[in-house]
């Protein structure tokens, strides 16, 4: 398929749009100008929206990755405690006499 200007859309082996050049590239992650006297330059509108999306983003996975390893410790624990009262019942039905 190709948009009003004749740029094609859909790449159409894998049936995906195609990337936005826009959406990350030096143009966008840079500032738009620089101090000769080596000042800072201050952020963009759009530069700040995004530093604190990519934030949020991170806290996210952060909070996640925490979720699934306390889900993790707690699966095996729970299986360790069944396999302990498995053996332990096993222990006590083959005591030799």
């Amino acid at each position: 398929a190709q948009s009003v200007r004749g740029a094609a859309v859909l790449n159409v082996e894998t049936k995906k749009c195609a990337r936005n050049p826009n959406k990350s590239s030096p143009l966008t992650h840079l500032p738009d100008y620089t101090f000769m006297d080596g000042r800072v330059t201050p952020f963009g509108a759009n530069q700040k929206k995004r530093i604190l999306q990519q934030r949020e983003i991170a806290k996210q996975i952060v909070t996640l990755s925490k979720e699934m390893d306390f889900a993790i410790e707690r699966n095996n624990r729970i299986n360790a405690d069944a396999e302990h009262v498995r053996q332990k019942l096993l222990g006590e039905k083959l005591k030799p006499k």
